[in-house]
């Protein structure tokens, strides 16, 4: 503005301290109650989304054993409500139940193909002294229908292998979640690791000769041809799903994660029937 010489200006009035806090307070307010609404918005979705999850679970974590039962036959009777091994039928009823206090869980192994592996100990009564070292597979409670059904279908394939290359079944403890897996712990680990540990050094040989590693080949044959005669693919055969019982001479090779394995003929006659629809 110009003074009244119209040469000199003159300076318009600083806004009072007041009203700058006014501004600076009414800006911080709006940018926090944005972000409380988004964070807001983010939790209802969140919740919303493991509501949907949880509906979708068929079997909630405290069903007596009996419903359990029923609601997993009901959920496998559009896939297979008996299963044929060996001429026989067999249903989940005939899983060998174990029941929880008889198990005691140390420590994680890793991950499975459901959940985590830990290695514990079972009782076959309480208060016995003497334990049996065992792996146990959990299912854990936010699992999908798919995840359920493929469990179940695993520990039922599991519970029908009896041969000294296949990892041994055990039980099952399916009275609430997590679902419990009880398979033999087999101390050598698992065979990728194995054969890795084992490569040879600038400082040392490798300790495997031909022979040792013939011999685990062949370990593996023979499960896959007993699974083979009783009509069943493995469908992820690999080094890591391969156990040793131990990593010292006399060392076994068993097969073991049949969360893939299918019964070959049931398997390719739904997978034509599949092509048959789509055509």
């Amino acid at each position: 503005m110009l003074a009244a010489d119209n040469i000199s200006c003159i300076l318009p009035p600083e806004p009072p301290i007041a009203y700058i806090a006014w501004l600076i307070g009414t800006g911080t307010m709006l940018v926090l109650g944005l972000g409380l609404l988004c964070f807001c918005l983010y939790n209802s979705y969140q919740r919303k989304k493991r509501a949907t999850v949880r509906r979708h679970i068929i079997i909630g974590p405290d069903v007596p054993l009996n419903r359990l039962r029923e609601a997993s036959d009901a959920m496998m009777t559009e896939y297979n409500p008996t299963y044929e091994f060996g001429g026989g039928t067999y249903t989940i009823q005939d899983l060998k139940d174990i029941p929880r206090d008889h198990l005691r869980l140390v420590k994680a192994l890793g991950q499975g193909a459901f959940g985590e592996v830990y290695q514990g100990f079972f009782r076959h009564r309480v208060g016995d002294a003497v334990e049996m070292p065992v792996a146990v597979k959990t299912l854990p409670e936010l699992s999908t229908h798919q995840a359920e059904t493929d469990f179940l279908m695993e520990a039922l394939i599991m519970s029908k292998f009896n041969h000294p290359n296949i990892v041994h079944f055990i039980g099952v403890c399916f009275d609430k979640h997590p679902r419990f897996i009880v398979l033999e712990l087999l101390a050598g680990g698992d065979l990728k690791t194995f054969l890795r540990e084992s490569r040879p050094k600038p400082e040392r040989p490798s300790p495997l000769t031909m022979k040792d590693l013939l011999m685990c080949a062949m370990d593996i044959t023979k499960g896959c041809k007993y699974m083979e005669q009783n009509r069943f693919i493995h469908r992820d055969i690999a080094a890591r799903n391969c156990l040793l019982t131990t990593k010292g001479p006399g060392r076994v090779v068993k097969i073991a994660d049949f969360g893939m394995a299918r019964d070959i003929y049931r398997y390719h006659f739904l997978h034509v029937f599949k092509l048959i629809m789509l055509r």
